[in-house]
């Protein structure tokens, strides 16, 4: 038995594109993640007009853009992600996109 996927033009027009914008948000988010520390989504919060988010045990504090940032940002990538799951569902139930077993011969 011999596994073979298909894809269809249309499908590809739609999943690729959508790929690569997933692919480099998720790359910038890890980027902005080392570059400041953390995420403020979804764990961060404000108290006292300061901008707090609490990771492994401690608490960091970040400037109103930096944490604003990070969580659109991060809110951003997730939605994507979500997106990019139920494109993948939809062609997969229109037969886009398939995935057959087939006898080798």
């Amino acid at each position: 038995m011999k596994n073979v996927s298909t894809i269809s033009v249309r499908a590809k027009r739609v999943t690729y594109p959508l790929l690569a914008v997933t692919i480099l948000v998720f790359v910038s988010n890890l980027f902005c993640v080392l570059v400041i520390g953390t995420s403020a989504f979804p764990s961060g919060k404000i108290a006292n007009g300061r901008y707090l988010v609490e990771e492994h045990g401690k608490a960091i504090e970040l400037t109103r853009s930096a944490y604003w940032f990070s969580y659109v940002h991060t809110l951003t990538m997730v939605i994507l992600f979500l997106v990019m799951a139920l494109v993948v569902i939809y062609f997969h139930w229109t037969g886009d996109m398939k995935h057959e077993r087939r006898d080798e011969q």
